[in-house]
């Protein structure tokens, strides 16, 4: 079978390329990657694909221009659309720190995302083959890694939403450059991939030679045969984290998930690692940034619930905030807590009945009526109160707490400070001050909305006329 058919192949067991899919090819003008490109222009016609290509100019050497115009060419004689950007990586490296190869690594990626979210295309096509992923499992076995790291490069990963497809992961390099002179193809070498000064350069040049001399002839094939296999179980185990978030991740709004921490300690530390990376990757779109000692603090979190210390704030990468409290594990982005920070005293004056919408988007609608047939159902509902209206000093303010407030919560014969009521019922302290208390002119509290009324100013059968009000939190009716 020659490479293109095997390729095919490839794709169809990865489920990497549907029929008709538009795909944006990363192509450099190397062996890889211009092989890729002849391979995917063979394709077109017959998956009714359409692609174009992105080309980064690293401007590192001088010969970098000279190869963005023959990746041009090619694309032109081809029909192709092409799409190129100049960024001085090496510029770049210096304002941001870290190392040229992670920098250049970290502008593609956002620019292939760029242009695949601009251009709406299904995919990004990658051009890494099997040398690539032998030499990522020993990059990343020589810094310590988890299984993701050990099973080197996937053959799709996800950036951010957007696929990132490897259709020539099962391919030798030596493969790549004779379909390319057996198509009469001509690629661009990079000279810096001869240079010494890269960590993954020496791997390729003297650690693999190395061991295939004196160890194992066959090792690229046997390291990514050991990374299929890691794969493998990588998936299983991330799939049971996967299915456990599903039935215990509470999302609210898609900017905070929440986890009781009882349904945590039961579960086994291996998948709980993985929970909070899906937990990360659901908020944020990927786990960058994010390393051991992040999830170590999810996890103390865990292992100290029982202490009984509520309402502490952990902040992680990406503008994430974690909060345990009230038995409760809470992931928070930046968006929720921009949304829900603090506002601050707020109140208005109720004069008759009417609707009125609060700072917080929370709705309340205030009406007088005879007293209902259904009272004691109508009452018993936490988003309404029923009080009796003959008892009401009117008007009425609706305002947040005040230090020092009290009421009587109903059913007690006593008055509690507010405060209390709202640690008694486990009210998270970033929601007691957007509930909405409603005061009559006498300054009583009538209700803490959808919570409990004041015992006082509760209805009876004999009462003639009630004051209904509705509490609609953000907004909703």
């Amino acid at each position: 079978m020659n490479l293109l058919e095997r390729c095919k192949e490839y794709c169809d067991e990865e489920k990497l390329i549907s029929p008709r899919d538009e795909l944006l090819l990363a192509v450099s003008g190397g062996p890889d990657s211009l092989a890729l490109l002849d391979i995917f222009d063979r394709l077109q016609e017959e998956w009714e694909l359409k692609i174009e290509v992105f080309h980064l100019d690293h401007a590192l050497r001088q010969s970098s221009a000279a190869e963005a115009e023959f990746v041009a060419d090619e694309c032109h004689k081809r029909g192709i659309e092409c799409w190129q950007e100049r960024i001085d990586v090496e510029e770049a490296r210096q304002k941001r720190g870290g190392s040229l190869e992670d920098t250049a690594r970290d502008i593609r990626l956002s620019l292939l995302y760029k242009y695949a979210r601009e251009h709406d295309m299904d995919a990004v096509v990658l051009g890494h083959h099997a040398d690539d992923r032998a030499e990522t499992v020993l990059f990343n076995l020589m810094r310590g890694a988890g299984m993701r790291g050990l099973g080197g490069i996937a053959p799709i990963t996800d950036f951010r939403g957007v696929p990132f497809v490897r259709p020539l992961l099962n391919f030798r390099k030596e493969e790549l450059e004779r379909y390319c002179q057996s198509r009469s193809l001509e690629p661009r070498i990079d000279s810096s991939n001869f240079s010494t000064d890269y960590d993954r350069n020496r791997i390729r040049q003297e650690l693999i030679p190395y061991l295939e001399n004196n160890f194992n002839p066959e090792l690229i094939s046997v390291l990514n045969s050991t990374a299929d296999l890691i794969r493998e179980e990588d998936r299983y185990l991330q799939g049971l984290a996967e299915d456990f978030f599903a039935a215990e991740a509470e999302v609210m709004d898609k900017h905070r998930i929440d986890l009781e921490i009882a349904s945590l300690v039961e579960l086994d530390p291996v998948l709980r690692r993985r929970l909070w990376r899906a937990v990360i990757r659901r908020l944020l779109g990927s786990t960058e940034g994010f390393y051991r000692d992040h999830f170590e603090i999810i996890e103390k979190i865990v292992e100290d619930h029982e202490d009984k210390r509520g309402g502490r704030d952990f902040h992680l990468p990406g503008g994430i905030t974690v909060r345990e409290e009230y038995g409760i594990i809470s992931f928070r982005d930046k968006f929720w807590q921009q949304k829900n920070q603090r506002l601050g005293e707020f109140s208005h004056v109720v004069s008759e009945p009417c609707e009125l919408e609060l700072p917080t988007g929370d709705f309340l609608r205030f009406q007088q009526k005879k007293l209902p047939d259904n009272w004691k159902e109508v009452a018993q509902k936490t988003n309404t109160a029923l009080l009796d209206n003959e008892k009401i000093s009117w008007p009425l303010l609706v305002r947040n707490r005040r230090d020092g407030d009290r009421f009587q919560p109903l059913g007690m014969s006593g008055t509690k400070k507010i405060k209390d009521f709202f640690i008694d019922e486990k009210v998270p302290g970033y929601k007691r001050e957007r509930i909405p208390l409603i005061v009559d002119s006498a300054d009583f509290i009538l209700w803490v909305a959808g919570f409990r009324c004041d015992d006082r100013f509760k209805i009876k059968s004999s009462t003639s006329e009630t004051l209904m009000i509705k509490y609609f939190p953000q907004g909703e009716e």
